[in-house]
Protein backbone atom coordinates (compact mmCIF):
# COMPACT_ATOMS: atom_id res chain seq x y z
CA UNK A 1 0.00 0.00 0.00
CA UNK A 2 1.27 3.45 -0.92
CA UNK A 3 1.34 6.26 1.61
CA UNK A 4 2.45 9.89 1.79
CA UNK A 5 5.83 9.58 3.50
CA UNK A 6 5.56 12.89 5.38
CA UNK A 7 1.81 12.72 5.99
CA UNK A 8 0.95 14.97 3.04
CA UNK A 9 1.17 14.04 -0.66
CA UNK A 10 2.83 17.40 -1.35
CA UNK A 11 4.78 18.59 1.71
CA UNK A 12 6.26 22.11 1.75
CA UNK A 13 9.55 23.25 3.34
CA UNK A 14 10.69 26.70 4.47
CA UNK A 15 13.94 28.38 5.45
CA UNK A 16 14.61 30.06 8.81
CA UNK A 17 12.99 33.31 7.62
CA UNK A 18 9.77 31.55 6.64
CA UNK A 19 10.39 31.74 2.87
CA UNK A 20 9.90 28.65 0.65
CA UNK A 21 13.03 26.48 0.52
CA UNK A 22 13.35 26.93 -3.25
CA UNK A 23 15.76 24.48 -4.94
CA UNK A 24 16.44 22.72 -1.69
CA UNK A 25 16.72 18.92 -1.78
CA UNK A 26 15.34 15.94 0.10
CA UNK A 27 17.34 12.74 -0.05
CA UNK A 28 15.37 9.50 0.49
CA UNK A 29 17.63 6.78 1.95
CA UNK A 30 17.56 3.32 3.45
CA UNK A 31 18.06 3.84 7.23
CA UNK A 32 20.01 0.59 7.43
CA UNK A 33 22.91 1.63 5.16
CA UNK A 34 22.21 5.16 3.81
CA UNK A 35 21.82 3.94 0.23
CA UNK A 36 19.28 5.63 -2.04
CA UNK A 37 15.72 4.38 -1.76
CA UNK A 38 12.94 4.93 -4.30
CA UNK A 39 10.14 7.44 -3.72
CA UNK A 40 7.35 8.32 -6.14
CA UNK A 41 5.42 11.40 -7.33
CA UNK A 42 1.92 9.81 -7.12
CA UNK A 43 -0.01 7.12 -5.26
CA UNK A 44 -0.45 5.04 -8.43
CA UNK A 45 3.27 5.29 -9.27
CA UNK A 46 4.11 4.03 -5.79
CA UNK A 47 1.60 1.17 -6.01
CA UNK A 48 3.08 0.13 -9.37
CA UNK A 49 6.68 0.93 -8.31
CA UNK A 50 7.25 2.89 -11.55
CA UNK A 51 8.35 6.44 -12.46
CA UNK A 52 10.44 6.95 -9.31
CA UNK A 53 11.49 10.44 -8.23
CA UNK A 54 15.03 11.64 -8.78
CA UNK A 55 17.09 11.17 -5.63
CA UNK A 56 17.56 13.60 -4.01
CA UNK A 57 14.26 15.22 -4.91
CA UNK A 58 14.56 18.93 -5.81
CA UNK A 59 12.01 21.29 -4.20
CA UNK A 60 10.02 23.50 -6.61
CA UNK A 61 9.48 27.29 -6.55
CA UNK A 62 7.07 26.92 -3.63
CA UNK A 63 9.42 24.67 -1.66
CA UNK A 64 7.19 21.64 -2.35
CA UNK A 65 7.70 18.10 -3.58
CA UNK A 66 5.48 15.10 -4.38
CA UNK A 67 6.55 12.26 -2.12
CA UNK A 68 4.96 8.81 -1.88
CA UNK A 69 6.38 5.55 -0.51
CA UNK A 70 5.31 2.02 0.37
CA UNK A 71 3.95 0.86 3.72
CA UNK A 72 6.33 -2.10 3.78
CA UNK A 73 9.40 0.16 3.77
CA UNK A 74 11.26 2.34 6.28
CA UNK A 75 12.87 5.59 5.15
CA UNK A 76 15.62 7.98 6.20
CA UNK A 77 15.17 11.59 5.03
CA UNK A 78 17.84 14.30 4.72
CA UNK A 79 16.74 17.89 3.96
CA UNK A 80 19.30 20.37 2.57
CA UNK A 81 19.13 23.95 1.28
CA UNK A 82 20.14 24.97 -2.26
CA UNK A 83 23.75 25.41 -1.11
CA UNK A 84 23.89 21.78 0.09
CA UNK A 85 23.82 22.61 3.82
CA UNK A 86 21.99 19.98 5.86
CA UNK A 87 18.95 21.38 7.70
CA UNK A 88 17.74 18.17 9.33
CA UNK A 89 17.98 14.37 9.16
CA UNK A 90 15.37 11.91 10.39
CA UNK A 91 15.50 8.09 10.55
CA UNK A 92 12.89 5.33 10.54
CA UNK A 93 9.96 7.05 8.86
CA UNK A 94 7.23 4.46 8.22
CA UNK A 95 3.46 3.96 8.15
CA UNK A 96 2.30 2.42 11.46
CA UNK A 97 0.58 -0.95 11.25
CA UNK A 98 -2.62 0.54 12.66
CA UNK A 99 -2.93 2.89 9.69
CA UNK A 100 -1.75 0.28 7.22
CA UNK A 101 -4.51 -2.12 8.16
CA UNK A 102 -7.21 0.44 8.64
CA UNK A 103 -6.85 2.40 5.41
CA UNK A 104 -6.00 -0.31 2.91
CA UNK A 105 -7.78 0.49 -0.37
CA UNK A 106 -8.41 -3.07 -1.52
CA UNK A 107 -10.64 -5.71 0.11
CA UNK A 108 -10.66 -9.49 0.14
CA UNK A 109 -13.74 -11.37 -1.06
CA UNK A 110 -13.75 -14.79 0.56
CA UNK A 111 -16.16 -17.35 -0.88
CA UNK A 112 -17.03 -20.24 1.41
CA UNK A 113 -14.36 -21.93 3.53
CA UNK A 114 -10.91 -20.42 3.77
CA UNK A 115 -8.53 -18.09 5.53
CA UNK A 116 -9.32 -14.44 6.17
CA UNK A 117 -6.34 -12.49 4.85
CA UNK A 118 -4.14 -10.26 6.94
CA UNK A 119 -3.01 -8.12 4.01
CA UNK A 120 -6.32 -6.33 3.41
CA UNK A 121 -8.14 -4.35 6.06
CA UNK A 122 -11.58 -5.58 4.96
CA UNK A 123 -12.89 -9.03 4.05
CA UNK A 124 -16.28 -9.62 2.43
CA UNK A 125 -17.72 -13.07 3.14
CA UNK A 126 -19.77 -14.86 0.48
CA UNK A 127 -21.33 -18.24 1.24
CA UNK A 128 -23.03 -20.89 -0.90
CA UNK A 129 -23.53 -23.11 2.16
CA UNK A 130 -22.14 -23.48 5.66
CA UNK A 131 -18.56 -22.22 5.68
CA UNK A 132 -15.69 -22.53 8.16
CA UNK A 133 -13.33 -19.54 8.17
CA UNK A 134 -10.01 -19.09 9.91
CA UNK A 135 -8.01 -16.03 10.98
CA UNK A 136 -4.35 -16.21 11.91
CA UNK A 137 -2.73 -13.95 14.51
CA UNK A 138 -2.17 -10.43 13.23
CA UNK A 139 0.47 -7.89 14.10
CA UNK A 140 0.21 -5.75 17.20
CA UNK A 141 -2.40 -2.97 16.82
CA UNK A 142 -3.72 -4.37 13.53
CA UNK A 143 -7.40 -3.78 12.74
CA UNK A 144 -9.63 -6.01 10.66
CA UNK A 145 -13.22 -5.57 9.43
CA UNK A 146 -15.21 -8.63 8.27
CA UNK A 147 -18.65 -8.25 6.65
CA UNK A 148 -21.06 -10.87 5.27
CA UNK A 149 -21.90 -9.81 1.70
CA UNK A 150 -23.90 -12.82 0.47
CA UNK A 151 -25.70 -15.26 2.75
CA UNK A 152 -26.49 -18.78 1.52
CA UNK A 153 -25.24 -20.45 4.69
CA UNK A 154 -23.78 -19.63 8.08
CA UNK A 155 -20.11 -18.63 8.15
CA UNK A 156 -18.23 -19.47 11.35
CA UNK A 157 -14.90 -17.73 11.90
CA UNK A 158 -12.40 -19.32 14.27
CA UNK A 159 -9.45 -17.00 15.00
CA UNK A 160 -6.24 -18.60 16.25
CA UNK A 161 -6.60 -16.44 19.36
CA UNK A 162 -9.78 -14.56 20.31
CA UNK A 163 -9.81 -12.89 23.69
CA UNK A 164 -12.68 -14.19 25.83
CA UNK A 165 -14.34 -16.09 23.03
CA UNK A 166 -13.94 -18.97 20.58
CA UNK A 167 -15.80 -18.22 17.34
CA UNK A 168 -17.60 -15.42 15.50
CA UNK A 169 -20.77 -16.36 13.59
CA UNK A 170 -22.10 -14.54 10.49
CA UNK A 171 -25.60 -15.63 9.49
CA UNK A 172 -27.21 -12.60 7.83
CA UNK A 173 -26.20 -10.21 5.08
CA UNK A 174 -24.60 -7.21 6.73
CA UNK A 175 -23.38 -9.09 9.79
CA UNK A 176 -20.04 -7.56 10.71
CA UNK A 177 -17.15 -7.89 13.12
CA UNK A 178 -14.61 -5.19 13.90
CA UNK A 179 -11.48 -6.79 15.34
CA UNK A 180 -8.30 -5.41 16.89
CA UNK A 181 -5.15 -7.47 17.46
CA UNK A 182 -3.72 -6.48 20.83
CA UNK A 183 -1.58 -8.31 23.39
CA UNK A 184 -1.34 -11.46 21.30
CA UNK A 185 -4.99 -12.01 20.43
CA UNK A 186 -7.89 -10.59 18.44
CA UNK A 187 -10.41 -8.54 20.41
CA UNK A 188 -13.99 -8.14 19.19
CA UNK A 189 -14.65 -4.38 19.24
CA UNK A 190 -18.21 -4.52 17.97
CA UNK A 191 -20.53 -5.44 15.13
CA UNK A 192 -23.68 -7.47 14.51
CA UNK A 193 -21.96 -10.86 14.22
CA UNK A 194 -22.33 -13.20 17.20
CA UNK A 195 -19.39 -14.09 19.44
CA UNK A 196 -19.62 -17.53 21.03
CA UNK A 197 -17.74 -18.66 24.11
CA UNK A 198 -17.52 -15.09 25.42
CA UNK A 199 -16.95 -15.21 29.18
CA UNK A 200 -15.84 -11.75 30.28
CA UNK A 201 -19.19 -10.95 31.90
CA UNK A 202 -19.80 -14.37 33.42
CA UNK A 203 -19.90 -14.07 37.20
CA UNK A 204 -17.10 -15.92 39.01
CA UNK A 205 -17.68 -17.21 42.54
CA UNK A 206 -14.84 -16.68 45.03
CA UNK A 207 -13.48 -19.52 47.13
CA UNK A 208 -15.18 -19.33 50.53
CA UNK A 209 -12.00 -19.22 52.63
CA UNK A 210 -9.85 -17.01 50.36
CA UNK A 211 -9.03 -13.62 51.89
CA UNK A 212 -7.26 -12.47 48.70
CA UNK A 213 -9.20 -14.00 45.79
CA UNK A 214 -7.91 -13.87 42.20
CA UNK A 215 -9.76 -11.52 39.83
CA UNK A 216 -8.00 -12.24 36.53
CA UNK A 217 -10.81 -14.58 35.45
CA UNK A 218 -13.55 -12.03 34.88
CA UNK A 219 -15.14 -8.72 35.80
CA UNK A 220 -18.07 -9.75 37.98
CA UNK A 221 -17.68 -11.81 41.15
CA UNK A 222 -19.89 -13.38 43.83
CA UNK A 223 -18.74 -13.88 47.40
CA UNK A 224 -18.87 -17.20 49.24
CA UNK A 225 -18.38 -17.88 52.93
CA UNK A 226 -17.65 -15.26 55.57
CA UNK A 227 -13.85 -14.87 55.41
CA UNK A 228 -13.04 -11.15 55.35
CA UNK A 229 -11.46 -10.04 52.07
CA UNK A 230 -8.33 -7.88 52.40
CA UNK A 231 -7.12 -7.72 48.77
CA UNK A 232 -7.89 -8.93 45.24
CA UNK A 233 -4.97 -10.73 43.57
CA UNK A 234 -3.82 -10.67 39.93
CA UNK A 235 -5.43 -7.37 39.03
CA UNK A 236 -3.71 -4.92 36.69
CA UNK A 237 -3.96 -1.17 36.23
CA UNK A 238 -7.17 -0.38 34.34
CA UNK A 239 -9.18 -3.31 35.75
CA UNK A 240 -12.70 -2.69 37.08
CA UNK A 241 -14.40 -5.38 39.16
CA UNK A 242 -17.90 -5.63 40.60
CA UNK A 243 -18.62 -7.83 43.61
CA UNK A 244 -22.03 -9.13 44.69
CA UNK A 245 -22.44 -10.38 48.26
CA UNK A 246 -24.04 -13.81 48.49
CA UNK A 247 -23.19 -13.94 52.20
CA UNK A 248 -22.48 -11.57 55.06
CA UNK A 249 -18.86 -10.62 54.47
CA UNK A 250 -16.44 -7.76 55.13
CA UNK A 251 -14.38 -5.98 52.47
CA UNK A 252 -11.51 -4.63 54.55
CA UNK A 253 -10.26 -1.07 54.07
CA UNK A 254 -6.46 -0.89 53.93
CA UNK A 255 -3.51 -0.10 51.68
CA UNK A 256 -4.53 -2.62 48.95
CA UNK A 257 -8.23 -1.67 49.04
CA UNK A 258 -9.16 1.99 49.56
CA UNK A 259 -12.80 2.35 50.59
CA UNK A 260 -15.03 5.38 51.03
CA UNK A 261 -14.54 7.07 54.36
CA UNK A 262 -11.58 4.76 55.10
CA UNK A 263 -14.06 2.33 56.69
CA UNK A 264 -14.42 -1.37 55.93
CA UNK A 265 -17.63 -2.38 54.13
CA UNK A 266 -19.65 -5.06 55.95
CA UNK A 267 -21.75 -6.44 53.11
CA UNK A 268 -25.03 -8.27 53.54
CA UNK A 269 -26.64 -10.51 50.95
CA UNK A 270 -27.43 -8.50 47.83
CA UNK A 271 -25.03 -5.59 48.47
CA UNK A 272 -22.57 -4.74 45.70
CA UNK A 273 -19.31 -2.81 45.44
CA UNK A 274 -17.39 -1.69 42.35
CA UNK A 275 -13.62 -1.16 42.48
CA UNK A 276 -11.07 0.13 39.94
CA UNK A 277 -7.29 -0.13 39.89
CA UNK A 278 -5.95 3.31 38.93
CA UNK A 279 -2.49 2.67 40.42
CA UNK A 280 -0.57 -0.58 40.60
CA UNK A 281 -1.95 -2.92 43.26
CA UNK A 282 -4.30 -0.34 44.80
CA UNK A 283 -8.06 -0.82 44.38
CA UNK A 284 -10.20 2.32 44.70
CA UNK A 285 -13.93 2.22 45.43
CA UNK A 286 -16.08 3.65 42.63
CA UNK A 287 -19.54 2.88 44.01
CA UNK A 288 -21.63 0.61 46.18
CA UNK A 289 -25.29 -0.39 46.41
CA UNK A 290 -27.31 -1.68 49.31
CA UNK A 291 -29.78 -4.55 48.97
CA UNK A 292 -31.93 -3.36 51.85
CA UNK A 293 -34.05 -0.27 51.21
CA UNK A 294 -33.10 2.89 53.08
CA UNK A 295 -36.70 4.14 53.12
CA UNK A 296 -39.69 2.04 54.09
CA UNK A 297 -43.35 3.03 53.64
CA UNK A 298 -46.54 1.77 55.13
CA UNK A 299 -48.71 0.53 52.28
CA UNK A 300 -51.73 -0.19 54.46
CA UNK A 301 -53.27 1.16 57.66
CA UNK A 302 -52.31 -0.70 60.83
CA UNK A 303 -54.76 -0.67 63.74
CA UNK A 304 -53.27 -0.96 67.24
CA UNK A 305 -55.40 -2.33 70.03
CA UNK A 306 -52.78 -3.85 72.35
CA UNK A 307 -50.74 -1.99 74.95
CA UNK A 308 -47.81 -4.36 74.29
CA UNK A 309 -45.14 -3.11 71.87
CA UNK A 310 -44.93 -5.16 68.67
CA UNK A 311 -43.02 -4.86 65.37
CA UNK A 312 -44.76 -2.82 62.71
CA UNK A 313 -45.73 -4.74 59.58
CA UNK A 314 -43.92 -2.39 57.20
CA UNK A 315 -41.42 -0.22 59.10
CA UNK A 316 -38.92 -2.94 59.94
CA UNK A 317 -36.00 -5.06 58.73
CA UNK A 318 -33.44 -2.32 58.10
CA UNK A 319 -29.91 -3.76 58.02
CA UNK A 320 -27.44 -1.02 58.94
CA UNK A 321 -23.72 -1.47 58.28
CA UNK A 322 -21.27 -1.49 61.21
CA UNK A 323 -19.36 1.64 62.19
CA UNK A 324 -21.41 3.84 59.89
CA UNK A 325 -23.27 7.12 60.45
CA UNK A 326 -26.87 7.13 59.25
CA UNK A 327 -29.23 10.05 58.90
CA UNK A 328 -32.61 9.12 60.41
CA UNK A 329 -35.89 10.79 59.49
CA UNK A 330 -39.53 9.94 59.03
CA UNK A 331 -43.15 10.95 59.27
CA UNK A 332 -46.06 9.12 60.91
CA UNK A 333 -49.72 9.81 60.14
CA UNK A 334 -51.74 8.67 63.15
CA UNK A 335 -55.46 8.69 63.99
CA UNK A 336 -57.65 7.24 66.74
CA UNK A 337 -61.23 6.04 67.06
CA UNK A 338 -62.00 8.28 70.01
CA UNK A 339 -60.47 10.55 72.60
CA UNK A 340 -58.06 9.49 75.34
CA UNK A 341 -55.97 7.29 73.08
CA UNK A 342 -52.17 7.16 73.35
CA UNK A 343 -49.39 5.89 71.05
CA UNK A 344 -46.10 4.37 72.20
CA UNK A 345 -43.13 4.27 69.79
CA UNK A 346 -39.95 2.24 70.17
CA UNK A 347 -37.06 1.63 67.77
CA UNK A 348 -35.09 -1.56 68.39
CA UNK A 349 -31.71 -2.89 67.29
CA UNK A 350 -30.09 -6.24 67.94
CA UNK A 351 -26.65 -4.63 68.35
CA UNK A 352 -26.29 -1.46 70.38
CA UNK A 353 -25.61 1.84 68.61
CA UNK A 354 -22.45 3.72 69.54
CA UNK A 355 -24.22 7.08 69.28
CA UNK A 356 -27.90 7.88 68.75
CA UNK A 357 -30.23 10.83 69.08
CA UNK A 358 -33.40 12.11 67.46
CA UNK A 359 -36.08 14.74 67.82
CA UNK A 360 -39.80 14.08 67.53
CA UNK A 361 -42.54 16.66 67.15
CA UNK A 362 -46.28 16.00 67.14
CA UNK A 363 -48.68 18.34 65.36
CA UNK A 364 -52.44 18.40 65.17
CA UNK A 365 -54.55 18.68 62.02
CA UNK A 366 -53.99 22.44 61.91
CA UNK A 367 -50.20 22.00 61.95
CA UNK A 368 -49.90 23.32 65.51
CA UNK A 369 -47.46 21.58 67.80
CA UNK A 370 -49.36 19.83 70.54
CA UNK A 371 -48.35 21.04 74.00
CA UNK A 372 -45.77 18.77 75.54
CA UNK A 373 -45.72 16.45 72.54
CA UNK A 374 -42.12 16.96 71.46
CA UNK A 375 -38.68 15.97 72.65
CA UNK A 376 -35.12 14.91 71.94
CA UNK A 377 -34.07 11.48 73.15
CA UNK A 378 -31.83 8.53 72.22
CA UNK A 379 -33.23 6.61 69.27
CA UNK A 380 -33.79 3.37 71.17
CA UNK A 381 -35.50 5.04 74.12
CA UNK A 382 -39.24 4.44 73.83
CA UNK A 383 -41.61 7.39 73.62
CA UNK A 384 -43.99 6.14 76.24
CA UNK A 385 -47.09 8.20 75.55
CA UNK A 386 -48.16 10.46 72.70
CA UNK A 387 -51.70 11.72 73.03
CA UNK A 388 -53.86 10.85 70.04
CA UNK A 389 -57.09 12.44 71.19
CA UNK A 390 -60.14 12.20 68.99
CA UNK A 391 -60.48 11.34 65.33
CA UNK A 392 -58.47 14.26 63.90
CA UNK A 393 -55.25 13.67 61.98
CA UNK A 394 -52.01 13.77 63.97
CA UNK A 395 -48.58 14.04 62.34
CA UNK A 396 -45.36 13.01 64.03
CA UNK A 397 -42.10 14.24 62.50
CA UNK A 398 -38.87 12.35 63.26
CA UNK A 399 -35.30 13.46 62.62
CA UNK A 400 -31.92 12.38 64.02
CA UNK A 401 -28.85 10.21 63.48
CA UNK A 402 -27.13 7.02 64.60
CA UNK A 403 -23.59 5.67 64.61
CA UNK A 404 -23.98 1.92 64.39
CA UNK A 405 -22.22 -0.83 66.32
CA UNK A 406 -18.45 -0.85 65.79
CA UNK A 407 -18.17 -4.36 64.33
CA UNK A 408 -21.63 -5.86 63.78
CA UNK A 409 -24.52 -5.02 61.48
CA UNK A 410 -27.64 -3.66 63.17
CA UNK A 411 -31.10 -5.03 62.38
CA UNK A 412 -33.56 -2.26 63.13
CA UNK A 413 -37.37 -2.32 63.56
CA UNK A 414 -40.14 0.09 64.56
CA UNK A 415 -42.50 -1.03 67.31
CA UNK A 416 -45.86 0.51 68.20
CA UNK A 417 -48.44 0.05 70.95
CA UNK A 418 -51.78 1.55 71.96
CA UNK A 419 -50.83 2.61 75.48
CA UNK A 420 -54.39 3.24 76.53
CA UNK A 421 -55.19 -0.42 76.01
CA UNK A 422 -58.66 0.50 74.80
CA UNK A 423 -60.14 1.40 71.47
CA UNK A 424 -57.93 1.75 68.40
CA UNK A 425 -54.95 3.85 67.39
CA UNK A 426 -54.10 3.61 63.69
CA UNK A 427 -50.73 4.22 62.02
CA UNK A 428 -51.88 5.07 58.52
CA UNK A 429 -50.55 4.08 55.12
CA UNK A 430 -48.11 6.59 53.68
CA UNK A 431 -46.20 6.82 56.96
CA UNK A 432 -42.51 6.33 56.35
CA UNK A 433 -39.05 6.21 57.92
CA UNK A 434 -35.55 6.26 56.46
CA UNK A 435 -31.99 5.39 57.49
CA UNK A 436 -29.57 6.83 54.94
CA UNK A 437 -25.77 6.35 55.25
CA UNK A 438 -23.70 9.52 55.19
CA UNK A 439 -21.51 9.81 52.07
CA UNK A 440 -18.04 11.01 53.08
Amino acid sequence: MAFAILGSPKPAFFDSSGSPLVSGTLAVLDPADDTNKASYPTYDDAEAATNANANPVVLDSRGEISLWGLDSEDYKLVLKDSAGTTIWTTDDVFLPTLLTTFYKKTAQTLTDAGAVTLTESTTFVVTTGAAALTLADGTENQHKLIVMKTDAGVATLTPSNLSNGTTIVFDDVGDSASLWFIDGSWSFLGGSATVTGYTADTAVTFTSTDATPDVNGGKTFITAGTTAITDFDLGVVGDTIKILAASIIVITHGSPVSLRGEVSFSMVVGDTITLHMFNDQVWEELSRTYAKAFTKFKTADEALTSSTLADDTHLKDWVLQPNTYYRFEGYLHVTADAGSRDLEIDITTDNAFVEEMYTWVTQDGAGVTIDGEAGTIPLTTAIAQIDIDGTANVGISLKGFVLTHATSACNVDFQFANTAGAGTVTVNKGSWASFTPYEY
